[in-house]
């Protein structure tokens, strides 16, 4: 056979804390009637195989007779597995749990043969998994539409990567982002960069180059372009998204952004340090950079329009998150999104990177001494990471508060989000106005405030715009009455304050415990946390399972 046959006896659970999406795939096995295959679908190192196993040990024992584990590779034949899948059929097998199936040639060309003859006709139920999450998500939107429910693996909020992991410290999670395994891909440039190369960049191609040729599909971007230009067109677009480097466009020159941000903070501390900013050939370090990153910012073959297409790939294998923008509830006028990476560690890896690099390097800052030079890079390190653990926040938030528990319905009675959860700017009296969160409850018509910062300290200037009345005034008008606010940093909970501080681990954590109760409001949250004075309220036994 080109497959092989695990041997249900060996499998064995060795991870006492589950993943949260282990529950909708248990519910799926449960179904007495299904017309849908279950495909678990995301990057490397996010627990696809582990879930698949788990998922098979929590049948009754009754059940685990009637199943059939099998693990495809690149010789396997989609066809062999159809055959094998009908002789287990025949035999009384009703539970099918298939690893690697994106290996199999023909798959993407047949698998609707899974769910139209297999589940549908013998309530069979199936469960797929594969290395290429591309392929698996493509037929989703072809000969599968309708046909397969897809459950997610590659995003893992903090609060439940804390609770697998044990481990609640977000400077942990912000270096090493939101993968399983023991051992990082984060831990340095070079593993982050084999990481993007086979996990994202082998498996976006890899998809593709399995889908030319199929009927259901148009000419696809690997029959368009050579795989070079695609390499270089993605690795561009997830340093852009990662934040290592900003794009201002995909075709015009790279700026880097932690630099930049850097300087502007370096250039307030005194006199003596603005020179710094006037010595700083701000293009040649850009240049240097982008040629460690082995970054090619020339022009690329690849047309606006494909590069929209390779974006929105990214964003359905969850490499990017897209959050919408509005500038009012009331007018509902999406302006813009914003988009990040997936894994805060593939920002960090390039961070610290670009600073050793920087570091060991007296070409960019002439006649500077080392000891302002560090001081400098320091200072643009602590921005770049506030960057990062903002954009999580953020993130973990709105997927925390997206939840099927959380759903209203309009007046066509069509489901919509019951919260609003997003950034703000705007200028007011002509001063430039913004908060890092906002959270709107459109059930209840109010909102929410924060600040984000990346500190254990407190200072007046944290709270700022959440001080600003005329700020205040525009965001009751456009969103709702302001029922809360607050800075979320990385210190105890003071409620002593006029803007009171919370620390972002609790109210993350929070969130994840409570956000499914029906009666849940963001007020609840930081009324348990601010009782909690100068304390962090959650411990390892709230997390469990």
């Amino acid at each position: 056979m080109d497959f092989t046959i695990q041997d249900l006896s060996k499998i064995q659970d060795e991870f006492p804390q589950k993943r949260d999406c282990l529950k909708s795939i248990k519910e799926y096995l449960s179904k007495k009637k299904e017309t849908k295959v279950c495909a678990l679908f995301g990057l490397r190192r996010t627990g696809k195989t582990v879930l698949m196993q788990q998922a098979f040990l929590s049948l009754p024992e009754s059940e685990k007779e009637k199943s059939v584990f099998l693990i495809c590779n690149k010789n396997t034949d989609f066809y062999n597995v159809i055959k094998f899948l009908k002789e287990k059929l025949d035999e009384g097998k009703r539970y099918f749990f298939i690893d690697e199936i994106t290996y199999a040639k023909n798959f993407q060309n047949l698998a609707e043969v899974l769910s139209d003859n297999f589940v549908s006709n013998y309530n069979a139920k199936i469960i797929l998994t594969g290395t290429d999450s591309l392929g698996l998500s493509l037929p989703s939107h072809s000969n599968l539409y309708d046909r397969i429910e897809m459950i997610h693996t590659t995003y893992t909020s903090y609060p439940e990567f804390s609770r697998i992991t044990g481990n609640k410290s977000i400077e942990y999670y912000l270096k090493h982002g939101s993968t399983l395994s023991d051992i990082s891909p984060f831990e340095s440039f070079s593993s982050s960069s084999e990481y993007i190369e086979t996990s994202i960049v082998e498996n976006f191609l890899n998809s593709l180059e399995k889908s030319e040729g199929i009927r259901a599909y148009p000419p696809v971007l690997t029959e368009l372009y050579d795989n070079s230009d695609l390499e270089n067109a993605i690795q561009r677009i997830i340093n852009h998204y990662s934040q290592t480097i900003t794009i201002r466009a995909l075709q015009k020159q790279f700026e880097l952004a932690p630099l930049k941000d850097g300087l502007d903070v370096f250039s307030k501390r005194s006199d003596g340090d603005l020179k710094i900013k006037r010595k700083i050939d701000v293009n040649s370090v850009t240049e240097k950079v982008k040629k460690l990153l082995k970054i090619d910012s020339s022009s690329t073959v690849i047309t606006e329009e494909h590069l929209l297409q390779i974006k929105e790939f990214l964003t359905e294998m969850d490499v990017i998150t897209c959050i919408p923008v509005v500038t009012s509830y009331n007018d509902k006028k999406q302006s813009i999104s914003l988009e990040m990476i997936t894994h805060p560690g593939m920002y960090h890896a390039n961070l610290k990177y670009t600073i050793n690099m920087l570091q060991n390097d007296d070409s960019w800052m002439p006649g500077v001494s080392q000891e302002k030079k560090e001081m400098f890079l320091k200072a643009v390190y602590e921005t770049a990471a506030g960057k990062i653990q903002e954009n999580f926040i953020i993130a973990d938030v709105y997927k925390l508060l997206g939840t099927k528990e959380n759903v209203l319905f309009d007046f066509d009675y069509q489901p919509v989000n019951r919260w609003y959860v997003s950034k703000y700017a705007a200028n007011v009296k002509g001063k430039d106005e913004e908060v890092d969160l906002i959270i709107f409850d459109k059930k209840e018509k109010n909102c929410f405030l924060f600040e984000i910062m990346h500190t254990k300290n407190v200072t007046p200037e944290q709270s700022l715009h959440l001080e600003s009345q005329d700020f205040i005034e525009q965001i009751n008008v456009k969103f709702g009455k302001i029922s809360g606010r607050a800075v979320l940093y990385n210190g105890p909970n003071n409620s002593e304050l006029k803007v009171p501080r919370i620390n972002v681990s609790d109210f993350l954590i929070d969130i994840y415990l409570h956000n499914s109760d029906k009666n849940y409001s963001i007020s609840d949250t930081l009324q348990r946390l601010l009782k909690s004075q100068n304390k962090h309220i959650h411990n390892r036994g709230e997390l469990g399972e």
